[in-house]
Order: structure tokens, then C-alpha cells, then sequence
């Protein structure tokens, strides 16, 4: 491959993505197909009298373009000024800030395969999704889809949701449309090898997994039956830890809920930023990638339960410990609903909407969960008053933006108060421990 075809097939577009933090001097922003400067600079390095002279277009992802000038510059010629490099040094710095690797010869190297290929996923789906509404077999399917939970035909086909009445059936068929057998083959098991076949009698329910730009990266297979556990197998190589969601590029906020279902349906229902945490893990790696993506801000809507509070803890962990800019908000269902396909289904869509326009800022909720162990305090001891002292410093210490410093010190007070601490008192001390902190340094 040469260094054109790799520069226009691989690096323009990946910088394109992270423009960000391959161009922190412009300050983009973005604007769903272009990122626009909001620093007060051209593309020659000379100042402008506002804002927005600088474009970066997505179907253009090799030039910058000056609207001051009303010219473009290739990104090769203006990194090459910047970093003062030239040829292969060029090449492979670009390649790094991509996330391109390259082989001595400059040429991209293959990622190693891995998974099932997405023709394949692909060319299952349709099939799947028309065996859950012909096959005799998917009646126990469909009642638990439309009676259960009480979705419509046309919003199950709308999700993909699908049905596998015959693994051999499948195979002939997969064979048929030109896959090769070992990939059906390796299609048709799960990633353990005691668990030969994912279609059993209970794991029979499909849902498609996308990831990023809506593509096709795998499938969920769903137990209907209560007491069938675990509740979802996976098709080999889905990697739920690392990938991205699904949502279209360009938009700036999401709204994430637990469940793979719950997310399908509500973006069925026009919720389209909707996307699933297809569990209760959400890793660092991925809310960097949010935040490279142009991702400004993330509503949380998990389950109503355990395990739902313990997946926002971990989540509030992450962004408190590396400081990350992105807005977070906290949707609370109402008491006795456990998820948003409950609510819908029990108020509708419109109810949904209302919990999320509702919605707590992330320092706020977690000032008023911190304050409800506090709540019913009887014995007030000098150890309880510091261990409380200690873990809102904690998490004071780390907001960078001030209202959300006001929301917690508002939420905090009636802890502060079981303990006869006004929030001057509190205030007062923590100054104290943050200049013991600093000057242990």
C-alpha cells in the first residue's frame, strides 16, 4: 500500500475524529460533519479577529480550511511546519497520532483476524430476523417479545431483533449466499469451548450488537425463560469492553441505559440517542473515546436496582480520578420501576422523556447519595464526622467546574448538619486539608 492510499484509506480520516488533540491550538469544536476552531487563530499561525475561521470538514479530512483566507492547506504541509518534519518521519508521526500501525517499509500493517467477519453477520441477520416471525418454533419467542414486554411487531423488526429456528438450516444457508464453512463454523459456537453451540433451547432470542458507525460487530442471544442463567451469550469476538456505542457520529450527547433491549426499543420509539452498556462495566478507554469523538455530554439512566448503583459508582470512579471534561447527568426512575422499557411500558413514552429532562448533575446525585447515609445518623461520633469530612473532600477536591462544587455543597447539608457542622464549618476544613495536601507535595 503507498503512503497516498494509506494517508487517504486510514490516517486523514482517523485524525479527522480526533482532531481535538491532533490540533489542540485551534480548540475545535465540533459541529456534527466539520470541526470548527474556537480559538482565535488562522491557518498560518496569525491571529483573527473572532472565532470560527478555521474548518475542518469530514468529507474533506486532508486540508484545513481557512474561511479568513478563504484558501486550505493539506494537513501534510501544515504538520510538516508544525513539527518541522518531512517524508517517512512525517508519515510515521501521523500514523502514531492515528493509531495506524506501520511496518518498517511504511506500509499498514493488518490487524490480526479476529472475531466472525461482518458479510457474514450480516448476511445472518435478515434470515434471523424473518425466522422469528415464521417459524412455529419462535411462538414462545414472540409471546415474550409482544405480550411480556409489550413491544409491536413493527418495533421488533425495526431493532433486528431475530430468531434461530435450525442451526443446520442457518449453515446451508450461510453457505449458500459464498461463506466459506470454516467461518460458519466458527460463527456457530462461543467464545468457551464446553459451550459448543449458542442456540439452545434457551438463548434463542437474537439481538444485533453495533458498534461504531452502526455496524454490524456481533450478537447478544437472549434467554426468554426466567430461571434460564446467564441471561445473554455472546457470538465470538465481541468485545463489549473496548467498543464504542451505537450512535451516530456528530452528536454531541447520549443517554445510556443498561440493557441492549431497553436501548433498541427506545430509539425505535424516537429516542435516537439511546445506547446500551450492554451490562454494568464502562471502562475508561471508552469514555475517552466519547470524549475524542466530539462527545460533550452523557446522561446516565441505569436500572433501579443493585446492581444498577453499583455500575454508577464505577462510573462516577473513573471520571472523578482522571478529571475527564465530560458532562455527566444522572436520571433517577421513579420508585418500583426497575428500567426504561418498565417505565414505557407502564407510562408511556412521554414519562421517559420526563426522567430525562429531570435529570441531576453528577456532582449533585452523588452529594445527595452520600448525604442519605447520613440521613437516619442517631450516634454522631467525632469518627463518623471525619470519615464524612474525608470522603466529600474526596470527591470536592476533584470538580473543575464551580456549579458543580455549589450543587454538592447543597446536597451535603443535611449530613453536615447531623453533625452540628454548618457548611462554613466544612468549607473552613477542607481549605485546612487541602493546604496540608498541597504542602506535602
Amino acid at each position: 500500500m503507498t503512503k497516498t492510499s494509506i494517508l487517504k484509506t486510514q490516517i486523514y480520516h482517523k485524525l479527522f475524529e480526533k482532531a481535538p488533540q491532533v490540533f489542540p491550538e485551534f480548540d475545535f469544536k465540533n459541529r456534527g460533519n466539520a470541526w470548527i476552531a474556537r480559538a482565535k487563530l488562522d491557518i498560518d499561525g496569525s491571529p483573527t479577529d473572532a472565532p470560527g475561521k478555521v474548518y475542518l470538514y469530514q468529507d474533506k479530512p486532508h486540508r484545513l480550511w481557512s474561511h479568513k483566507h478563504g484558501k486550505a492547506v493539506l494537513i501534510w504541509d501544515y504538520l510538516s511546519t508544525r513539527e518541522s518534519l518531512s517524508g517517512k518521519a512525517l508519515l510515521l508521526y501521523m500514523a502514531d497520532l492515528a493509531g495506524v500501525t506501520l511496518s518498517p517499509r511504511g506500509e499498514e500493517r493488518q490487524p490480526p483476524k479476529k472475531g466472525i467477519p461482518q458479510s457474514l453477520l450480516e448476511t445472518a441477520l435478515p434470515w434471523m430476523v424473518e425466522q422469528l416471525w415464521q417459524s412455529d418454533q419462535a411462538a414462545p419467542v414472540r409471546d415474550y417479545l409482544t405480550q411480556t414486554r409489550g413491544y409491536t411487531e413493527a418495533e421488533c423488526r425495526q431493532v433486528h431483533l431475530g430468531f434461530i429456528s435450525d442451526r443446520a438450516a442457518l449453515a446451508a444457508y450461510l453457505n449458500q449466499a459464498g461463506h466459506r464453512h470454516t467461518q460458519i463454523e466458527f460463527f456457530l459456537r462461543l467464545k468457551k469451548a464446553e459451550s459448543a453451540v449458542p442456540f439452545t433451547s434457551t438463548h434463542r432470542l437474537i439481538i444485533p450488537v453495533w458498534g461504531e458507525r452502526r455496524q454490524l460487530t456481533g450478537f447478544c442471544f437472549r434467554a426468554t425463560a426466567p430461571e434460564a442463567t446467564p441471561k445473554y451469550l455472546n457470538t465470538y469476538g465481541l468485545e463489549k469492553g473496548r467498543a464504542l456505542f451505537s450512535y451516530d457520529p456528530g452528536q454531541t450527547t447520549i443517554v445510556i441505559v443498561e440493557g441492549i433491549l431497553d436501548a433498541g426499543i427506545a430509539q425505535a420509539r424516537g429516542f435516537h440517542n439511546v445506547v446500551p452498556l450492554n451490562g454494568t462495566s464502562f471502562s475508561l478507554h471508552q469514555l475517552e473515546e466519547l470524549q475524542t469523538r466530539g462527545m460533550q455530554s452523557i446522561t446516565l439512566c441505569l436500572d433501579n436496582d443493585r446492581a444498577g448503583a453499583a455500575a454508577r459508582k464505577r462510573i462516577f470512579k473513573v471520571l472523578l480520578e482522571n478529571q475527564l471534561p465530560l458532562r455527566v447527568y444522572v436520571a433517577s426512575l421513579p420508585d418500583g420501576i426497575k428500567d426504561p422499557d418498565a417505565l414505557m411500558k407502564h407510562s408511556g413514552a412521554a414519562a421517559f422523556q420526563t426522567v430525562l429532562d429531570n435529570a441531576s448533575g453528577c456532582c449533585q446525585y452523588l452529594g445527595e447519595t452520600l448525604a442519605k447515609q447520613y440521613t437516619g445518623e442517631t450516634n454522631p461520633t467525632a469518627r463518623k464526622r471525619d470519615a464524612l469530612i474525608k470522603r466529600c473532600f474526596e470527591i470536592d477536591s476533584r470538580f473543575a467546574y464551580h456549579p458543580d462544587r455549589l450543587h454538592f455543597y447543597s446536597a451535603i447539608g443535611p449530613a453536615l448538619e447531623r453533625f452540628g457542622l454548618s457548611l462554613a464549618d466544612y468549607q473552613q476544613t477542607i481549605a485546612g486539608l487541602a493546604k496540608v495536601q498541597e504542602n506535602s507535595l
